[in-house]
């Protein structure tokens, strides 16, 4: 699974906060899924929204890819109306940093020593 951050700004004369966005677009992204897509957090960063898109996939290059192609069709259905993507790229040190961390299989929490 990769991490690909997608950034998402307000076009000139959107009438959707980065809040507004986040609260009305999770539900139909979540409803409308897309192939490869796991999961998708959006966190107002205003102006911005941060889309963490979890993909599974073969390669980072095949990632950034399905997330670009998912991004592409919510926009396309209407999901984000004002907004367009900026930015689509793997969060390499999120990837680096789960690549290292310990998982407990019991419940416990990862990344503790």
């Amino acid at each position: 699974m990769y991490a690909i951050k997608v950034v998402l700004q307000p076009e000139r004369g959107a009438s959707q906060t980065a809040q507004q966005l986040c609260d009305l677009a999770y539900e139909r992204i979540r409803r409308e899924a897309q192939p490869g897509v796991e999961h998708v957090s959006l966190v107002p960063d205003p102006p911005l929204v941060m889309a963490m898109t979890f993909v599974m996939a073969a390669s980072v290059a095949q990632a950034e890819q399905l997330a670009a192609t998912a991004w592409a069709e919510w926009h396309r259905r209407g999901c984000l109306h004002g907004w367009r993507s900026t930015s689509c790229t793997a969060d390499l040190a999120l990837g680096v940093w789960a690549a290292q961390a310990p998982f407990l299989s019991d419940g416990g929490v990862f990344g503790a020593d």
